[in-house]
């Protein structure tokens, strides 16, 4: 093995773990790597970046247009009303034209944005025929893959490809070379799905019934919604809502301001409270109860000398949390740290310290965690390092002075004498930490502890916050739960799922201000078949996340219109260019018989196709422009000169001898096998794009030694790029489903496994009845 070989290795093991690791960019990781074969000499620099002007990045950069098209024009509002119309209330009939319709579509543009269109329809049809949307969800994703491999740009991984073999001398693949087999597959696909459906589909949300009552249901927002009073004689009346910080001290949310005769949805920050108003708040009851029996109750910030006194017992460590952590994306309060003997005081969230609502917060990496720890770190580093934890002792305890309160005991005694034995300190505003006795310190667990009127409570808390608490006779608890109002002229409930390509991906709920941006209000999520409503403003929007907003209809209109949003709920939006579905049709005409007559190559034929859109004016190209994935763009002009450094290095020959030392002369069949099986491992775990741009090279090699066509080959490459369909990270498209369905995992696994094993064997039958070898 030569130095030029191990460097290629090396280089494409770093980017495989750094794309399976997930903290840098998928993109930047390509750029990485081809600047590092640049300086290495591997690739000059016009090699480098040759790969911006390939035909496969022209191609992926035409199909943006005709996705936006099918949009504007209103096509996908159309065959939404057909399927509606067409298939009634039956499952398996709905689950297979929205398969066709998916994979149909899937032919000219992205899977994901095929994705994209047709969720909405998805959501509609499960909607007016009863059907749960987990039962549709998957099938569209699944379908968006198969459609992909009929054509030569139905997906990155097949005009990749083909690209390669351009690059190494060898004529690339036609437009309707996948489609034979493609078509089978697409056929079996929705086969497939529909024979292990009743039992491969999980029913993770409920069927839907009526109106808002079925959204609101799924998410269990009845259990979130209840009813405050403002009385007369009220401090709280004159006062503005921005003024009384219902939201960042009390993690409450106004959702309507009743008044006879005017009623105010989703309240601005400005609007002032007045004596007799009812307030629909989305929030805890039980939570604000609590944080009202505590009002008044006499506190002071530790001293310097008990301080002293805990760390004498307790070190006081600094957490820091990678992607790679078992504990991010949980929520504090699931985690049972005092199990841990960790007990927290503050979080560093964004350069933010905060001590406030601790319990429910959802750990993020890169967030620090300060707390209280029983053990040692000496003895316990090596656990936190396996929890992808990095521990160490906290040296500047600035960081939580003024976060650690006492009050006596005797105050909280007496909450649990007026408020039952369900009272506990384990509320929102406070995390309970310790109880401090003549027998010494001790943790403060929960209401089973034997308190005396004489212990003093440490508890993690920010002082200000205290302060923001209303007194009870100023606010008075109506009821437990409320209904919200079902008048979808005034406002109604809507979903949606950010974009995958949003930027609001990695931002907190909070950070995103729909309420100030949009005039609506967040009330829930969903992810992972598990709905979220308290915390909201912490919980970083992650992709395939759902949504649970609340708005008028022209506020929802203006969500709607977003391109970092996609919406889930049926609105009466008109397609802003109906008129132009015909310029979109003649637009596809054209495409076929410039590709078809081989009159011009395929990216000229599809850039000609693009411009026609625009010309006819059945496009906006400022829209277009909005949504192109830049990151998508760079990663496959970045990957595909990394081809040639894989075969100018060697490496691509050294791994074709190693092949066939493992195969010998056995038939060009288990060759076929191998490369098709390594192709769909790959793409399980790191972008489809990486596994052609690595493989084909090796295809090209093994069919010199061999003295067999590459084609097939190559083909089974392709095909099995895109033969993904195991887990919700292995293609976007299946995240993107997976808030919208409610789905867990381990859902893609049912009909996945079965649905892959087929597949393959299928590519290694197929692909060389298409190429001989």
């Amino acid at each position: 093995m030569t130095i030029q070989i191990l460097l290629t290795f090396t280089v494409f093991a770093a980017m495989a773990l750094l794309f399976i690791d997930g903290r840098v960019r998928y993109d930047t990781i390509a750029l990485l790597a081809l600047i590092t074969f640049t300086l290495s000499g591997l690739l000059t620099p016009e090699q480098a970046f040759s790969g911006f002007s390939s035909p496969a990045v022209i191609i992926l950069f035409a199909t943006y247009f005709v996705a936006e098209a099918i949009f504007d024009t209103g096509v996908s509002n159309q065959l939404g009303k057909w399927l509606v119309d067409t298939c009634k209330s039956s499952e398996k009939v709905n689950i297979l034209a929205l398969m066709i319709v998916t994979g149909l579509i899937s032919t000219v543009i992205s899977n994901v944005a095929t994705v994209i269109i047709v969720m909405p329809i998805a959501a509609t049809v499960a909607k007016r025929a009863g059907i749960s949307p987990s039962r549709l969800f998957l099938p569209v994703s699944f379908a968006a893959l198969l459609g992909g491999m009929t054509t030569l740009i139905g997906t990155s991984a097949n005009f990749i490809t083909s690209d390669v073999l351009v690059s190494h001398g060898i004529e690339g693949f036609h437009l309707f070379d996948f489609t034979l087999i493609g078509s089978i597959f697409l056929v079996v696909g929705i086969i497939t799905v529909i024979s292990l459906g009743k039992w491969g589909l999980p029913l993770r949300m409920p069927a839907p019934t009526s109106g808002i009552t079925k959204i609101r249901d799924a998410y269990g927002l009845k259990e979130r919604l209840f009813s405050l009073k403002v009385p007369v004689g009220s401090m709280l009346s004159g006062r503005s809502l921005s003024e009384l910080k219902f939201g960042t001290s009390m993690n409450l949310s106004i959702v309507e301001i009743i008044r006879p005769g005017e009623p105010l949805k989703i309240p601005a920050g400005h609007e002032i409270l007045r004596a007799g108003d009812i307030l629909l708040v989305r929030g805890s009851a039980e939570h604000f109860r609590r944080l009202l029996a505590l009002k008044g109750v006499p506190h002071s910030v530790i001293s310097d000398s008990l301080l002293s006194e805990l760390r004498e017992k307790y070190e006081i460590i600094l957490l820091e949390f990678s992607n790679r952590s078992l504990w991010c994306g949980k929520r504090i309060d699931e985690l049972d740290l005092p199990a841990h003997g960790i007990y927290p005081i503050a979080i560093e969230h964004r350069n933010k310290n905060i001590s406030y609502d601790l319990t429910r917060h959802f750990l993020d990496e890169e967030d620090k965690l300060i707390a209280f720890y029983s053990s040692s770190l000496k003895e316990s580093g090596r656990v936190f390092n396996e929890l992808g934890i990095t521990a160490s002792l906290l040296i500047d305890l600035s960081q939580i002075r003024g976060k650690l309160l006492s009050f006596p005991a005797k105050y909280y005694m007496e909450a649990l004498k007026s408020h039952g034995e369900e009272f506990s300190l384990s509320i929102a505003l406070f995390a309970p930490l310790f109880r401090i006795s003549k027998e010494g310190i001790s943790p403060l667990t929960g209401r089973e502890d034997a308190l005396s009127p004489e212990d003093l409570i440490i508890v993690a808390c920010e002082d200000e916050r205290l302060k923001d608490i209303p007194n009870v006779k100023d606010i008075h608890i109506l009821t437990e739960s409320s209904e919200l109002d079902e008048d979808e002229d005034e406002a109604s409930l809507v979903e949606i799922s950010p974009n995958p390509r949003s930027a609001m991906i990695g931002q907190t709920i909070g950070e995103l201000s729909f309420r100030e941006k949009y005039g609506v209000q967040v009330l829930a999520l969903r992810r992972e078949g598990k709905a979220i409503r308290t915390g909201l403003s912490s919980v970083i929007l992650k992709v395939g996340d759902t949504l649970l907003i609340y708005g008028a209809p022209q506020q929802l209109d203006k969500v709607s219109q977003q391109q970092d949003l996609i919406l889930l709920s049926e609105l009466n939006r008109p397609p802003q260019r109906k008129q132009k579905n015909i310029n979109l049709i003649s637009a596809g005409i054209l495409f076929l018989l410039l590709t078809v007559t081989k009159f011009t190559p395929i990216h000229v034929a599809g850039l000609t196709t693009a411009l026609l859109l625009i010309a006819t004016r059945a496009v906006s190209v400022d829209r277009v422009y909005r949504n192109i994935d830049l990151r998508l763009v760079i990663l496959i002009g970045a990957l595909l000169p990394l081809g040639i450094a894989f075969d100018k290095s060697g490496a691509a020959k050294f791994t074709a001898d190693f092949l066939y030392s493992f195969t010998g002369d056995q038939s060009p069949y288990v060759v076929l096998t191998v490369l098709v099986v390594a192709s769909s491992i790959i793409s399980q775990f790191i972008d489809s794009s990486l596994a052609v741009v690595l493989l084909t090279p090796v295809a090209i090699t093994t069919g010199e030694v061999l003295k067999i066509s590459p084609y097939p080959l190559a083909l089974g490459i392709a095909l099995g790029a895109s033969i993904a369909f195991l887990a919700p990270f292995s293609h976007r498209a299946h995240l993107l489903v997976m808030g919208a369905g409610g789905y867990r995992k381990t859902d893609y696994l049912r009909i996945g496994v079965p649905l892959t094993l087929i597949l393959m064997a299928l590519t290694v039958v197929l692909a060389p009845i298409q190429f001989p070898f």
